[in-house]
């Protein structure tokens, strides 16, 4: 994950904790307080407009494209596993749970 850095679209890596089981992970958390807006219930909720889903999925692809340039493939990516985040000019998407990559 460290491999990855700090693009757009990706959350940011605070750190793992490796000394005893089960490993953890700690990333970034985008949301307001303790929910977050997936890009499933977004959709299921019409909560975009078809401008925004289509800036948000470029966004994506973005961040998608560059995972697969450093050597990683998701392997789980889904509606479900990309969060959106609101700021000033729209939303910007975020990758999410790593957790079935593949690393090259």
């Amino acid at each position: 994950m460290s491999r990855l850095g700090d693009y757009p679209g990706l959350p940011l890596l605070f750190g793992v904790q490796i000394r005893t089981m089960p490993f953890r992970i700690v990333l970034q958390f985008h949301g307001d307080k303790r929910n977050s807006l997936t890009m499933w219930h977004a959709a299921n909720k019409k909560a975009l407009s078809n401008d925004k889903w289509m800036k948000v999925i470029s966004l994506a692809g973005d961040a998608l494209q560059m995972v697969h340039s450093r050597g990683f493939l998701h392997n789980d990516l889904k509606a479900n596993n990309m969060v959106l985040e609101r700021r000033s000019n729209g939303f910007n998407p975020e990758i999410i749970d790593f957790g079935k990559r593949f690393v090259d």
